[in-house]
């Protein structure tokens, strides 16, 4: 009688692919030359920089209150150091971008050879993710500019009230693209009503609450203006490395800085990030005093004369609108014609 016996089958090797779950090495964050990271990119006047490598940022605002020019603003600052820059744009369009970056005297070469100009009009696919990604790489890109967020989700077909929306957004596209490397700036709005406004911009609080490096809002002083000069607060709503919060002028309110932007002609623009305390200090009283000179010019049954009319027809103190007129003459905002100080209507 035979027996048939069956050959051992050979050993199945499995196959481990390593995934987040699986444990950290910290042996260099316990190394005695470890460094916390520090903001690399977005630069004040002073030198102080920002945004950090690797991580995603907000900036919120109301309309006009120039939030990006401010990301231009440091976009052109990239430039000009030879780095990439990469603009993803879900609200305007290539001229406006780069007729901006133009204004702020960037060369049109550098902005040729390394500024990457994107406008999604679909949702972005894993394949388009993927080829940014290397890109961003290949690159080494050093900014990633994320203009319309609220427009972003609408064309990633995401609610921008619901939570899980937003952090299924942040994990498809701005975290990603952090972790190829650059600083992501997102680009947000805020509710019109002031009493409404929160830390973040509208919708979900996960806007706030996904972001990996440091948020800020934009409150305007004075909206920018061809030929005028704009002016608008910086504050700090979150940091969570905690090296941008040393900067802040005002604990209570995380101010940061003042942004000044000076409009020659619609196509020569020049900003000012000022951290000088004496300068940020005094923003809300002294420009809230500008525009109550403004407006007082802008009557059209008023012609005033002399130093003292304007003055008279001013609520407040008498000295603090003197200086607020000197203030608004010296920036052009206000020009003496036929005899009288006249408000100066900006370029259409």
């Amino acid at each position: 009688m035979s027996v048939e016996i069956e050959a051992p089958r050979p050993a199945t090797r499995l196959r481990i692919t390593r995934t987040s779950w699986e444990p950290v090495d910290l042996s260099e964050v316990l190394a005695g030359d470890y460094v916390p990271l520090m903001p690399s990119v977005g630069a004040t006047d002073d030198g102080n920089r920002l945004l950090y490598a690797g991580k995603t940022h907000s900036l919120a605002s109301e309309p006009e209150a120039g939030k990006t020019w401010l990301a231009l603003h440091w976009a052109s600052q990239q430039l000009r150091e030879d780095q990439v820059v990469v603009y993803i744009d879900y609200e305007d369009s290539a001229d406006t971008v780069a007729g901006r970056l133009r204004a702020l005297g960037v060369d049109k070469n550098l902005i040729q050879q390394k500024f990457l100009y994107i406008r999604p009009e679909t949702a972005i696919r894993k394949p388009d993710r993927d080829r940014l990604v290397a890109r961003l790489i290949d690159t080494r890109a050093t900014l990633v500019i994320l203009d319309g967020v609220t427009e972003a989700l609408t064309t990633e077909g995401k609610n921008l009230v619901d939570n899980t929306d937003v952090a299924e957004f942040f994990n498809s596209l701005p975290t990603p693209l952090a972790h190829a490397g650059p600083a992501v700036l997102l680009l947000d709005h805020v509710v019109k009503s002031a009493q409404d406004q929160g830390r973040y911009g509208i919708g979900a609080q996960h806007k706030l609450a996904a972001v990996s490096g440091a948020a800020f809002k934009m409150d305007s002083v004075t909206p920018p203006s061809v030929g005028g000069v704009g002016r608008s607060r910086l504050r700090v709503t979150k940091d969570r490395p905690g090296q941008v919060r040393p900067h802040i002028l005002d604990e209570g309110t995380g101010l940061l800085a003042e942004m000044i932007l000076t409009s020659a002609s619609a196509s020569e623009v020049a900003i000012s990030l000022t951290t000088t305390p004496g300068v940020v200090a005094r923003t809300t009283r002294d420009h809230q005093m500008e525009a109550r000179v403004l407006v007082a010019l802008r009557r059209p049954e008023q012609r005033l004369a002399t130093k003292s009319a304007v003055k008279a027809a001013v609520t407040g103190n008498a000295q603090q609108v003197g200086h607020a007129l000197n203030r608004l003459l010296e920036t052009g905002q206000v020009e003496v014609l036929s005899g009288f100080y006249t408000a100066v209507a900006p370029e259409a």
